[in-house]
């Protein structure tokens, strides 16, 4: 009963640190949409598409380790 306990106080915290990150990137992004400075809003001059692809395949690289890493401890 006690690892039970243990998991739900656990996934509490999580949704507690998601639900403060979701916040702070609410307000960031509230700030850079209504700032003054339109470079910000262009995202795509300094940031290529190849980037972002690269970002993303190291964000799904990451999740399937982390997968793999859980499967494997249980």
């Amino acid at each position: 009963m006690e690892t039970v306990e243990l998991g739900i106080v656990y996934f509490i915290i999580e949704v507690v640190i998601f639900l403060i990150l979701l916040i702070i990137g609410d307000k960031i992004y509230g700030k850079i949409k209504n700032s003054s400075n339109q470079r910000l809003n262009k995202i795509k001059t300094y940031f290529p598409e190849e980037e972002k692809d690269t970002l993303i395949q190291l964000l799904y690289m990451v999740m399937m380790g982390l997968l793999f890493i859980d499967v494997c401890i249980k």
